[in-house]
């Protein structure tokens, strides 16, 4: 995303490096010195007509729409994974033993093994890559992490 914004930005200050001539000749336009030191003196460049020229602008504002949609969609999806979070415990026999102790019904455990396959037939049918925008997401191994852990608390 960062690399999508700085490539439309770099673009953008492309032509604060092409100097503007002197009268239509091929001669730069002299820098002009400034008697005050603390200020720089300008460099006489393309930037400030390009930078408001109405087709730049037009051309980067789609840029800008499709990263922050990229963006966007990243983190939904990212936010969807989350809520698996909490399988990834380690001591996975401490939290089965606390559950356990709590004097728990048949029908407990049967919700909570039901709760696990659950998941793990449902990731079954998501896609294992995901295409948002041109990025390709690959989910192969969180999927495999995901059936490993969702089989690791049923069996403790």
């Amino acid at each position: 995303m960062n690399s999508i914004r700085h490539s439309a930005h770099g673009i953008s200050q492309l032509p604060k490096h092409f100097v503007r001539w002197l009268r239509g000749t091929c001669i730069s336009c002299p820098v002009i010195p400034i008697l005050d030191g603390n200020l720089e003196s300008p460099h006489f460049t393309f930037y400030n007509d390009v930078k408001q020229h109405p087709d730049v602008v037009s051309t980067l504002k789609p840029v800008r729409s499709y990263a922050s949609g990229l963006i966007t969609s990243i983190n939904q999806t990212l936010t969807l994974l989350l809520t698996y979070n909490d399988l990834w415990k380690s001591d996975k026999q401490k939290y089965t033993s606390r559950f356990a102790l709590k004097s728990r019904t048949y029908s407990d455990y049967d919700e909570i093994m039901k709760i696990f396959s659950k998941i793990n037939q449902t990731f079954d049918y998501y896609l294992i890559n995901k295409n948002i925008y041109s990025i390709e997401l690959c989910f192969k191994q969180f999927h495999q992490a995901l059936k490993y852990h969702c089989k690791e608390w049923i069996n403790h």
